[in-house]
């Protein structure tokens, strides 16, 4: 349904340069939204923050045991991949919730959908930011992108004081929110004279 948003605004707005950027559960499906796009030669780039390779189900399995996760979250992480383990019937299917309020079926996408098969067959630039402190998508799925496809156009910056987006500390948001405009400035800016 997105990627026919956007073929539809393409065809009716032309632009000589396109970037696309997601974040979070955005930038997870990012690349297969990017394969269904009619018009990828106005796309210049894509910008990924706290999104990455791995499927939720590798990345929970992570975060489930990670001393940088808040024991609830890693409660939950561990009450979904035990249950998802023990192959609950209905799952896919179903709009119901589990105890944390999370829609079944989502739930079971989001577990399976693996980003990286999508990742291996992008050949533009793409700009991966991410929190070294993030206990939402693990760090890890990001970094298995640089380990894993280190000939593509890909650059990764890793914020050392940042978890799933910016602090929501006055001070501290402001400063690490301009510190991920800049860097997303300066690497746009870098692409489109590339290009």
């Amino acid at each position: 349904m997105y990627a026919e948003s956007i073929n539809l605004y393409l065809a009716d707005n032309h632009f000589q340069s396109i970037f696309i950027i997601g974040g979070s559960e955005g930038a997870i499906i990012i690349p297969a939204l990017y394969a269904k796009i009619n018009e990828k030669e106005t796309i210049k780039g894509i910008i990924s923050f706290a999104g990455g390779g791995l499927s939720m189900y590798d990345s929970g399995s992570l975060l489930s045991t990670s001393k940088r996760t808040p024991s609830g979250v890693r409660k939950e992480f561990a009450y979904t991949i035990e249950n998802y383990d023990t192959g609950i019937e209905g799952w896919s299917h179903s709009i119901g919730v589990d105890k944390y309020g999370n829609v079944l079926r989502w739930l079971t996408s989001s577990l399976e959908f693996k980003p990286f098969e999508y990742w291996r067959n992008i050949d533009i630039p793409v700009l991966f930011l991410h929190g070294e402190k993030d206990y939402n998508v693990a760090v890890e799925s990001t970094r298995y992108i640089q380990d894993n496809l280190p000939d593509k156009p890909f650059e990764f910056i890793y914020y050392k004081d940042m978890a799933h987006s910016p602090s929501p500390l006055p001070f501290f948001h402001e400063f690490q929110l301009s510190r991920m405009q800049n860097d997303i400035t300066k690497w746009m800016r870098k692409v489109q004279d590339a290009g």
